[in-house]
């Protein structure tokens, strides 16, 4: 490989890495491109031109991620037309409507809540995760100890074919 191919390849790999970041809800400065690439504040400025027109064409102005641009601290973060991240306040409600329901098992409810803060911008995860944690003390599993979410699929497709349903329902104490 000659310098060339060298440089294009070190470009492509940045900005990928960059892509990824932005699409994880974290913050790129000009000091992180300086340190992290060695490169100058005339490519930062260059890279930052890049992603907005990348998202500007992308979106086809329809749905528009977009690049904001803090010129005093040379920061820029993409805010995402379709918000493809739980805000802190959407990811509190969520968990709280899961928890508060004690529908389900402890697997379960774990597994939900994991993909619940895999959805929550990097900036929003430690409070978010601190107050679900506390929340999460409290929880008291259902006493049937049984997996739901494959019943709930089930009955998804029974109410999508339009197929009838009888269901036995019996209380832990006396059977109904």
């Amino acid at each position: 490989m000659d310098n060339k191919e060298v440089n294009r390849y070190a470009q492509a790999h940045r900005l990928l890495q960059v892509y990824d970041e932005l699409n994880e809800g974290k913050t790129i400065s000009s000091q992180m491109y300086k340190e992290s690439y060695g490169l100058t504040y005339k490519t930062y400025d260059r890279d930052v031109e890049f992603f907005k027109n990348y998202y500007c064409e992308k979106n086809n102005y329809e749905n528009p991620d977009k690049i904001l641009i803090d010129e005093g601290n040379k920061r820029y973060h993409l805010e995402k037309g379709y918000r493809g991240f739980f805000s802190e306040e959407e990811a509190l409600a969520i968990s709280k409507i899961l928890l508060e329901s004690r529908a389900f098992c402890k697997e379960e409810k774990d597994e939900l809540l994991s993909k619940i803060m895999e959805l929550v911008a990097d900036e929003d995860k430690a409070l978010v995760k601190k107050i679900i944690a506390r929340e999460n003390l409290y929880y008291v599993p259902p006493r049937h100890g049984k997996h739901l979410m494959p019943a709930i699929r089930s009955l998804s497709e029974y109410i999508k074919d339009h197929r009838l349903i009888e269901i036995d329902y019996s209380n832990q104490e006396l059977p109904v």
